[in-house]
């Protein structure tokens, strides 16, 4: 199971309804898109976040970095604005 406050999964293709229902039975949470091209700015996007959040996770002013959970609950608005700022779409 993921949390909401994760990027979705992003599909596409005939049996994207088929998988999205999978998916969405154990909740997590799918975007089912309309193009190839969509998916590769979702993958841009989803690697922005991850690479992002590491580096939110550091940015701790202490010697322990925050967990994911802890980023999401302090800083989720400066990931979010993060991953637009640099999104080069």
């Amino acid at each position: 199971h993921t949390s909401a406050k994760y990027p979705p999964t992003v599909i596409y293709g005939k049996h994207a309804n088929t998988l999205a229902e999978l998916f969405r039975n154990d909740d997590i949470p799918v975007q089912i898109v309309r193009s190839p091209q969509d998916i590769q700015v979702a993958a841009v996007r989803k690697l922005l976040w991850a690479s992002l959040m590491w580096l939110i996770c550091h940015d701790n002013g202490d010697s322990s970095p925050l967990t994911v959970r802890e980023a999401h609950e302090k800083k989720a608005s400066d990931l979010e604005r993060l991953v637009e700022e640099i999104l080069p779409y």
